[in-house]
């Protein structure tokens, strides 16, 4: 897909880690977008979801971006608004 032109990859985490070399390199992909749905923090459900990973896992297989849903959408305990912050902080600090 990149030899294609495609400007990234939507994917699972592993995925990611077995597909990403192959834009990397690529003069017109700088930096590649590297998008990971599926995101839960540790110990959240998976839902429907068959392969889920943590922000930091993510962010250490080289993700750009991240995609969450549930896991903000249907919070019980908290804000929505707190639980994206501290997934976003998370993600972007890989802890």
């Amino acid at each position: 897909s990149a030899e294609a032109g495609a400007s990234g990859l939507v994917c699972s985490v592993p995925d990611l880690m077995l597909h990403k070399s192959e834009f990397l390199g690529h003069s017109w992909l700088n930096p590649p977008l590297f998008v990971t749905p599926g995101i839960r923090e540790a110990g959240g459900s998976s839902h429907d979801q068959s392969s889920i990973a943590s922000p930091q896992q993510a962010r250490a297989a080289g993700a750009t971006h991240i995609v969450v849903g549930r896991s903000i959408t249907e919070s019980k305990n908290e804000s929505p608004s707190d639980v994206y912050k501290r997934i976003s902080k998370e993600f972007s600090k890989g802890e």
